[in-house]
């Protein structure tokens, strides 16, 4: 029984073996079949894999009258590609690929603002950001003052007309109302022999109280004033600090996008 290996290695480029690194990468060339020399292409790597070389390559080479003939020489192709530099503002010539990526493959940003064209294009339904407000102890303390104010001018107003009501009340619970009953007593006597009906009067008093019923209605309803007060106060700083979320002609996400591009 006959037991054959097959040894196996990494690809080394340049002294950078794949095994170690994924990003290791050559000079690519073209390899003359008839005499079997190597032209080196201008700009362009291999690698370990294709999207290594790809991104660590340049696209120099299809700037170059020369270059260009030599990838129609060995490609048999009748298309020629010729780029110009002079539309060239933000990149060079040995930009690489992967950094073309990362710019998106954009030279420059067409600043113009059209809010119309904007919307006459796109048509969204809607467009939205939200932000959220910190909390700011002086703008707190602004509505504390002003809610403090608030108190001391209705209370200004209300107690001098409460004293007056419960000075009132007292003044009719300390007064008593007496209301006179006749009673009629019936007396028989005789004078002379002649027998007399004589009727007489008798005053007799009740006190009748004033009930609490106004106190406590004027009570309640100051009471009630108050902690409306109190509530609307409250709700209104709590509005104050929650997020407010404001309809704009631009979304968020959008201008993020934009500014981050054009920079």
């Amino acid at each position: 029984m006959t037991v054959s290996f097959i040894s196996t290695g990494s690809i080394v480029y340049d002294g950078c073996a794949c095994d170690k690194q994924h990003n290791c990468t050559s000079q690519a060339k073209f390899i003359d079949t008839n005499s079997s020399e190597t032209i080196s292409i201008k700009g362009l790597k291999v690698g370990c894999t294709p999207s290594e070389s790809l991104f660590a390559s340049t696209l120099e080479c299809f700037y170059g009258p020369s270059c260009i003939e030599l990838f129609e020489k060995y490609t048999n192709s009748t298309k020629s590609v010729h780029l110009s530099i002079k539309n060239m503002k933000q990149f060079s010539l040995n930009t690489t690929v992967q950094q073309l990526v990362d710019k998106l493959f954009i030279e420059d940003w067409n600043k113009t603002t059209n809010y119309s064209s904007y919307y006459e294009t796109c048509s969204p339904s809607s467009c939205s950001y939200t932000y959220i407000q910190k909390f700011n102890p002086f703008h707190a303390l602004t509505l504390a003052i002003g809610f403090q104010g608030g108190m001391s001018i209705l209370l200004r107003w209300i107690c001098p007309k409460l004293v007056r009501i419960i000075f009132k009340i007292y003044k009719h619970r300390k007064r008593e109302q007496n209301i006179v009953q006749p009673i009629i007593a019936t007396q028989n006597t005789s004078t002379d022999g002649i027998p007399c009906h004589l009727e007489t009067k008798a005053n007799s008093s009740s006190t009748i109280q004033r009930p609490w019923k106004t106190i406590f209605i004027w009570i309640l309803v100051i009471a009630i004033i108050i902690a409306t007060l109190i509530v609307f106060s409250i709700l209104f700083a709590k509005f104050q600090l929650t997020a407010e979320t404001t309809s704009t002609s631009m979304s968020f996400q959008y201008t993020k996008f934009f500014r981050r591009s054009s920079t």
